[in-house]
């Protein structure tokens, strides 16, 4: 049975570690370095490392992933700027392990089936960003203000070949107020494709409940930056609640 996974959410913006509230507010919270160092010796079990304006400004930072590559001692997951084959094949050139695809699912479908063909399922995550439109759950793009029905998209993030989906609830974010249980519930019985809940944890409590939903993993932010809670501690509290967690 696979363990279950915390993974470290860094979110970066220009040369440093940022958080946000519900997609804005950014503040500065590291250097993007030296906190990616911190992260790599505190038992985590994958790191995210997610370029905020890379999309934007059409510019990865492939020698800071290479940097980091060469220290970190866990998985290594990459988002941020990918918008065909090349970006994500010199990602995995310089250190990554997963590439995550977010705005590219609305505007470049194929790149996700061609990294999957090439690198393998697992080596490919499709975002969810998940806001509320019209009292509706949707998924969102917030570069095009785009809305789908995330659960008709599923299905077809199954049939493109991602490894894994990450939901990652806009509304949420930075607010340390919890996870949406229930529809973390109802993804879970629509695919067999491990999820990632993210956006809204700030306890160990809100970790459990995400595990208990079914969910591969839980990606954090601001409950290590703003709480000051370990992820040995947590996981010591996930163990004893009766979750599959690595602890050493």
């Amino acid at each position: 049975m696979l363990k279950k996974r915390i993974i470290p959410a860094l979110l970066i913006k220009g040369s440093s570690i940022v958080k946000s509230i519900k997609f804005d507010e950014h503040r500065i919270v590291g250097d993007f370095i030296s906190t990616s160092k911190v992260f790599s010796k505190r038992f985590a079990d994958e790191m995210f490392i997610l370029d905020i304006d890379a999309y934007k400004n059409e510019n990865i930072n492939y020698a800071n992933i290479f940097e980091i590559s060469k220290f970190c001692n866990m998985p290594l997951t990459v988002g941020g700027g990918i918008k065909k084959f090349e970006n994500a094949k010199k990602l995995f050139e310089n250190g990554a392990d997963k590439v995550v695809i977010r705005t590219s699912y609305f505007e470049n479908k194929n790149i996700i089936s061609d990294i999957a063909k090439y690198y393998g399922n697992q080596s490919v995550i499709v975002c969810m960003d998940i806001k509320l439109n019209n009292n509706r759950l949707m998924m969102y793009d917030n570069n095009s203000s785009n809305f789908l029905d995330p659960f008709n998209e599923i299905k077809n993030i199954e049939n493109l070949g991602a490894g894994e989906i990450l939901i990652n609830f806009v509304d949420l974010d930075g607010t340390m107020n919890g996870f949406d249980i229930n529809f973390l519930n109802k993804m879970n019985d629509k695919t067999k494709i491990p999820l990632i809940a993210m956006g809204g944890c700030g306890s160990k409590k809100d970790f459990l409940e995400a595990f208990n939903t079914g969910v591969e993993a839980v990606a954090a932010g601001s409950i290590f930056f703003w709480i000051g809670e370990t992820i040995i501690s947590i996981k010591e509290y996930l163990y004893k609640n009766g979750v599959n967690v690595r602890l050493n």
